[in-house]
């Protein structure tokens, strides 16, 4: 939907609202510039990864979550197969939440794409853009998840560090 949004309204392709391949030097951002796609990705799997693990550490070692051995009905019948599905299923179910959060419309909101009119925050308005999606965001999975209040901040807080990321690289 973002590419065909993209492709009526703005004549875009994908590089211009950050699905390209870019090498370092060849994108119109000093950031992807300096870096290139494959770094950003590496970098960004990195820090996912860091932040997957000090989700599930960082509560055990303060004694807040521990591990349970599942049963031995259970634990027979999950398979690297299984697991392999699951994890390209959270993988795609992701890429598909960052295209609809932060794709086409997102980035005509920040100015990235085609021209907005002038706002009275100034400067701030791409931050107030940022935020407003990201409370969005947060709505979003409280009312799919029935998540408690603790949650809807945390996931507030990464539809804001996510935005912020997608302002500052033009990628996403």
């Amino acid at each position: 939907a973002n590419y065909v949004c993209a492709l009526l309204f703005d004549n875009g392709h994908f590089a211009d609202f950050g699905l390209g391949w870019t090498n370092p030097g060849k994108h119109r951002s000093p950031s992807i510039n300096k870096s290139g796609t494959l770094l950003q990705i590496s970098l960004g799997l990195g820090l996912a990864a860091v932040a997957a693990a000090f989700t599930i550490v960082g509560p055990m070692i303060l004694g807040w979550a521990i591990l349970v051995p599942g049963s031995a009905a259970t634990a027979g019948s999950v398979s690297l197969g299984i697991l392999g599905v699951g994890m390209i299923l959270l993988l795609l179910g992701a890429a598909g939440e960052e295209l609809l959060f932060h794709g086409y419309a997102f980035q005509v909101l920040l100015g990235q794409r085609g021209q907005l009119p002038s706002t009275p925050l100034g400067k701030y308005s791409s931050l107030a853009a940022i935020a407003v999606v990201a409370l969005i965001f947060a709505e979003a999975h409280v009312v799919s998840n029935q998540a408690p209040l603790l949650a809807a901040l945390n996931t507030a807080a990464w539809g804001f560090l996510l935005g912020f990321a997608v302002w500052r690289t033009q990628a996403l």
